[in-house]
């Protein structure tokens, strides 16, 4: 097992992954799958020092996570927002925390001064993530997500690195 740079030929795994959890769950916001032209896209956009990573076991990528802009402002550019996901037979086995903690990592060595993590209110595995991980949880966005039929709060966690 191990965490590495994601490559393009992760990327029908990473569509599985992420599409999984559009159609499942309130982890992600987006109503409809991803297609594989969109997968490739985002793939472009996320170089140094928005990298996107994978956990790799056996040959079979069991998660990933990246970081994006957190926002097109200049002022903004020294922000990143984290997303990590797992695939479903592989949750609970530690490789989120170790996504985030790499993601996180990666961030400061490419220059960030924070990251930013968006995580449904009602998702408690990921909000217990984020603070095990040294996030904070500083805002609450209410009702800012509507999915399968009901609206959803969003929590802000933030992770700053030294002062």
């Amino acid at each position: 097992m191990s965490i590495r740079t994601a490559r393009e030929t992760d990327l029908p795994e990473i569509l599985d992954i992420y599409n999984h959890a559009v159609v499942n769950t309130t982890a992600t916001f987006d109503i409809e799958p991803r297609s594989p032209e969109g997968q490739q896209a985002w793939f472009l956009e996320h170089t140094p020092p928005h990298p996107a990573i994978v956990y790799e076991n056996g040959g079979r990528v069991l998660g990933w996570a990246s970081l994006s802009p957190y926002a097109s402002r200049c002022a903004y550019r020294f922000a990143g927002e984290a997303s990590v996901y797992v695939a479903p037979d592989a949750r609970r086995s530690g490789i989120g925390e170790a996504l985030l903690r790499e993601i996180v990592r990666l961030g400061g060595e490419h220059g960030l001064h924070t990251v930013v993590g968006l995580v449904t209110a009602e998702n408690a595995a990921s909000r217990a993530l984020a603070e095990k991980v040294g996030f904070l949880a500083v805002g609450t966005l209410e009702q800012v997500g509507y999915k399968f039929d009901r609206w959803l709060d969003v929590v802000i966690y933030q992770y700053r690195y030294g002062s």
